[in-house]
């Protein structure tokens, strides 16, 4: 059996490269998940690929905010109820 390609691509990156097919005269710097590796962007000037292109980035930006968030939220949680020495920093 063949394995069938699997494309990766998020449906709001998708319809934004179909939809946003505007051409500008200048560049604009596209990351991607293989680009941020290196801190090496590709330029675009499309908007339509610069938006699809964001859309991974903004998500990995969301998810290290809410992990962010979280750990705080629960060590001042755990600080208000600890005694002593257990409190954490």
């Amino acid at each position: 059996m063949g394995r069938k390609h699997v494309n990766k691509s998020t449906l709001l990156a998708v319809y934004a490269r179909r939809y946003l097919e505007i051409k500008w005269s200048f560049r604009l710097p596209a990351f991607t998940n293989a680009s941020l590796r290196y801190l090496k962007p590709m330029w675009v000037n499309n908007l339509g690929k610069f938006a699809g292109r964001a859309v991974p980035v903004v998500g990995w930006i969301l998810l290290a905010h809410d992990v962010a968030t979280i750990t705080y939220k629960t060590t001042c949680h755990y600080n208000k109820i600890a005694r002593g020495n257990d409190k954490i920093g």
